[in-house]
């Protein structure tokens, strides 16, 4: 019965495999465009898209890092260059991630790292 209420690493797991359909991103990514180039009124249409997009993008670094078994350390030097390094930059590199993921399915793509040690 514990086991219906409380499901430990579920939502980790969901949030690493969270992934966009490409007409969903297609979507979105149409509406920064448009709010980004015509700005005035048109710039509620990014400020609407942006946060969507930036948390996928988050999701995919994170089941990235998650799939290579890099850690908490991974995360930390990401979340630091990102901030200090790209700094207005980074929410744009999220976006084009999480637009690209749509496409390419960057993560199932990349082996773990134990299938790499077996592969070698």
């Amino acid at each position: 019965m514990a086991s219906r209420i409380y499901n430990p690493g579920g939502l980790r797991a969901e949030f690493h495999q969270l992934r966009l359909p490409i007409a969903f991103s297609l979507v979105l990514g149409g509406m920064i465009l448009v709010g980004e180039s015509l700005g005035g009124s048109f710039a509620i249409l990014s400020q609407a898209a942006i946060p969507a997009l930036v948390l996928l993008g988050l999701a995919l670094v994170h089941g990235v890092l998650a799939k290579k078994e890099i850690g908490v350390v991974g995360l930390i030097a990401f979340y630091l260059v990102g901030f200090f390094v790209l700094n207005v930059y980074f929410a744009n590199v999220l976006v084009a991630l999480c637009v690209i993921d749509s496409f390419v399915n960057i993560r199932s793509r990349i082996q773990g790292k134990a299938s790499n040690s077996s592969d070698s």
